[in-house]
Protein backbone atom coordinates (compact mmCIF):
# COMPACT_ATOMS: atom_id res chain seq x y z
CA UNK A 1 0.00 0.00 0.00
CA UNK A 2 2.68 2.63 0.82
CA UNK A 3 4.43 1.89 -2.49
CA UNK A 4 1.35 2.75 -4.56
CA UNK A 5 1.00 6.03 -2.63
CA UNK A 6 4.61 6.90 -3.44
CA UNK A 7 4.07 6.16 -7.12
CA UNK A 8 0.90 8.25 -7.17
CA UNK A 9 2.76 11.18 -5.62
CA UNK A 10 5.56 10.93 -8.15
CA UNK A 11 3.14 10.93 -11.07
CA UNK A 12 0.85 13.67 -9.78
CA UNK A 13 0.30 16.61 -12.17
CA UNK A 14 1.78 19.03 -9.64
CA UNK A 15 4.94 16.94 -9.42
CA UNK A 16 5.19 16.77 -13.20
CA UNK A 17 4.67 20.52 -13.52
CA UNK A 18 7.34 21.18 -10.92
CA UNK A 19 9.75 18.83 -12.69
CA UNK A 20 9.17 20.43 -16.08
CA UNK A 21 9.56 23.91 -14.58
CA UNK A 22 12.86 22.86 -13.00
CA UNK A 23 14.04 21.32 -16.26
CA UNK A 24 13.08 24.48 -18.13
CA UNK A 25 15.03 26.67 -15.72
CA UNK A 26 18.00 24.29 -15.83
CA UNK A 27 18.02 24.31 -19.65
CA UNK A 28 17.67 28.12 -19.62
CA UNK A 29 20.60 28.33 -17.21
CA UNK A 30 22.62 25.97 -19.42
CA UNK A 31 21.89 28.06 -22.51
CA UNK A 32 22.92 31.24 -20.70
CA UNK A 33 26.18 29.60 -19.59
CA UNK A 34 26.86 28.43 -23.14
CA UNK A 35 26.24 31.93 -24.50
CA UNK A 36 28.55 33.49 -21.93
CA UNK A 37 31.25 30.89 -22.63
CA UNK A 38 31.00 31.48 -26.41
CA UNK A 39 31.11 35.24 -25.94
CA UNK A 40 34.05 34.94 -23.54
CA UNK A 41 35.98 32.75 -26.02
CA UNK A 42 35.25 35.19 -28.86
CA UNK A 43 36.41 38.13 -26.74
CA UNK A 44 39.53 36.27 -25.63
CA UNK A 45 40.39 35.44 -29.24
CA UNK A 46 39.81 39.05 -30.29
CA UNK A 47 41.97 40.39 -27.45
CA UNK A 48 44.78 37.86 -27.93
CA UNK A 49 46.41 40.00 -30.61
CA UNK A 50 45.99 43.18 -28.55
CA UNK A 51 47.49 41.63 -25.42
CA UNK A 52 50.17 39.49 -27.04
CA UNK A 53 52.73 40.98 -24.64
CA UNK A 54 51.00 39.30 -21.69
CA UNK A 55 52.71 35.91 -21.38
CA UNK A 56 50.57 33.43 -19.48
CA UNK A 57 46.91 32.59 -20.21
CA UNK A 58 46.16 33.22 -16.51
CA UNK A 59 47.43 36.78 -16.75
CA UNK A 60 45.56 37.27 -19.99
CA UNK A 61 42.37 36.02 -18.35
CA UNK A 62 42.90 38.27 -15.33
CA UNK A 63 43.52 41.24 -17.60
CA UNK A 64 40.35 40.47 -19.55
CA UNK A 65 38.30 40.21 -16.36
CA UNK A 66 39.71 43.53 -15.15
CA UNK A 67 38.74 45.10 -18.47
CA UNK A 68 35.21 43.71 -18.07
CA UNK A 69 35.01 45.05 -14.51
CA UNK A 70 35.94 48.55 -15.70
CA UNK A 71 33.04 48.60 -18.16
Amino acid sequence: MPESTTVRLRLSPVGLMTSSRNLRSISFFGAACRQLWTKWQREMHRHETNYASVESPDERCRHYLETLAER
